[in-house]
């Protein structure tokens, strides 16, 4: 039987790559089909961009919501452009008297919290079925609504105009290019993103990250430095089944939770007796009682999640 790889590996994606052509070349890498990123990177930034590698990491992408993103962004004042960032038709903005440090941090301030957005024009956001930056390139404009983000926090690490560099904490589906382009419009000078660099995605820290280059030296060894299917799934409730229960979860029947209680739509993570994820289980309600429904199954084995053996 064919062993296969099931991980999610922190990927460090250099910029000037797209989401799309760093996920291409880890199945290269890594010799596997199967494999699917968790969040787009825009191409020009760099940094944190988790992977998930192999079929049943794969299967579990859905269970995986984007939780807080963290960025340093440069941003380069005085300048205005129409992808925000250089990538665009950038537009040089006069500035008689350059905003202090003082106006700066007020400004950032006012970002705090949660608002709504409106995506960059050249973004991977798609409008009736098409990415927003295919529009762009076209020369088409179009309805870009707004959503809502919430920024935790955004904080100045260094200022000398027209250069300033911030960290900024927030919500999946936040564009810094936009963020840019306001803090640049509350200014009164205009500002574009010059750098970016993701330091954390969720639980994926840039610290941890790994190269392609890195990844090809580890790959026969990548149990080693990737995040089990367990470990991604570790902010959701855990039902450790013993043999008994486990000879239901293999067939995908649905059970009652004697050891602890779930809400009805509430999804858990079922492990066998060592611990490997067996199956996502989700809370449903039968005959007036709450009952564990097996949403995924993975326990094709006896005892092992198939990152240890085949498919």
């Amino acid at each position: 039987m064919e062993k296969r790889t099931n991980c999610f590996i922190n990927l460090l994606k250099p910029s000037g790559m797209t989401s799309h052509d760093a996920v291409n070349a880890v199945r290269r890498i890594m010799s596997e089909r199967k494999t699917g990123h968790l969040g787009t990177l825009d191409p020009g930034a760099a940094g944190v961009l988790p992977i998930a590698c192999g079929p049943a990491a794969a299967r579990l992408i859905e269970f995986l919501p984007e939780k807080t993103k963290g960025y340093r962004a440069e941003i380069l004042l005085g300048k205005s452009s129409s992808s925000g960032d250089l990538y665009g038709d950038v537009e040089d903005r006069p500035v008689r008297t350059p905003p202090s440090e003082e106006d700066v941090r007020k400004a950032l301030r006012d970002f705090e919290g949660r608002q709504t957005q409106r995506p960059p024009a050249a973004s991977a956001l798609k409008i009736n079925g098409v990415p927003m930056y295919s529009y762009f390139r076209r020369g088409i404009d179009v309805d870009v609504p707004e959503r809502e983000i919430e920024i935790s926090s955004i904080s100045l690490a260094k200022y000398a105009y027209p250069v300033m560099t911030i960290d900024v904490e927030c919500s999946a589906g936040t564009y810094i290019r936009s963020l840019a382009s306001d803090i640049g419009e509350r200014l009164g000078c205009g500002g574009l993103m010059s750098y970016l660099i993701r330091y954390r995605s969720g639980s994926f820290l840039l610290r941890d990250s790994l190269t392609l280059e890195e990844l090809s030296e580890v790959k026969d060894e990548i149990q080693l430095h990737s995040i089990s299917p367990s470990e991604a799934m570790s902010s959701y409730v855990e039902i450790r089944a013993d043999e008994a229960l486990m000879s239901r979860v293999r067939c995908g029947n649905e059970f009652e939770w004697a050891g602890g209680s779930i809400s009805e739509g509430e999804i858990a993570r079922i492990t066998d007796p060592d611990g490997d994820l067996a199956a996502v289980g989700e809370g449903v309600v039968r005959n007036g009682r709450i009952v564990v429904a097996c949403r995924k199954v993975f326990a094709d084995f006896p005892g092992k999640f198939p990152s240890q053996e085949g498919l």
